[in-house]
């Protein structure tokens, strides 16, 4: 009889092999890339009254940009491979598989997105109040953002992420209408 893993282990275990993959391959300079906009867009507006709207309004599509490319992928590449065949075989519980995932990727995507807010604010000359609370701010909207994308990569496997970043930009076009 093989030993059951507890779902914290199994969970942690998961959590620390998406990290390890995230730091492989393209999609870190890409978010790197896309990141820094922000920053470079505040250094550009820099001595405007309204810099710190402006830059944080900038930083609005990388939120929609960047958890999806890192928790979609995650989620969405045990589906189309078929590998969670496999992780099903392997002795602990079902639901630390996306705990997991989320575990190893979310934080990666909400402090880039954070990282790129609290740079952006910080290049325009805002408080560091100011800083301090748009990095807050985004770091639970990318947190919220990679859970949506997650939702909707294991609901649409096979363009997880491309669907993720429609649906946010679309949802956050609706949110900044004027009622």
């Amino acid at each position: 009889m093989r030993a059951v893993l507890s779902g914290g282990k199994a969970t942690r275990i998961l959590a620390r092999i998406t990290f390890t993959q995230l730091f492989r391959g393209w999609k870190l300079w890409v978010a790197l890339a896309l990141a820094a906009l922000p920053t470079a867009a505040g250094l550009l507006l820099r001595g405007d009254p309204h810099a710190l709207h402006d830059a944080l309004a900038i930083t609005i599509p990388i939120l929609a940009v960047l958890p999806p490319l890192f928790v979609a992928p995650t989620v969405a590449d045990e589906l189309s491979e078929n590998t969670y065949t496999y992780l099903w075989s392997r002795p602990f519980p079902r639901w630390a598989i996306v705990c997991g995932k989320l575990t190893g990727a979310l934080p990666v995507a909400a402090l880039l997105t954070a990282a790129s807010a609290g740079a952006a604010a910080a290049v325009v000359g805002a408080p560091p109040a100011d800083t301090a609370g748009a990095a807050a701010a985004f770091f639970a909207g990318g947190c919220a953002a990679g859970i949506a994308a997650a939702a909707i990569a294991i609901l649409l496997s096979r363009h997880g992420m491309v669907m993720a970043i429609v649906y946010l930009i679309v949802d956050f076009a609706i949110g900044n209408l004027d009622a």
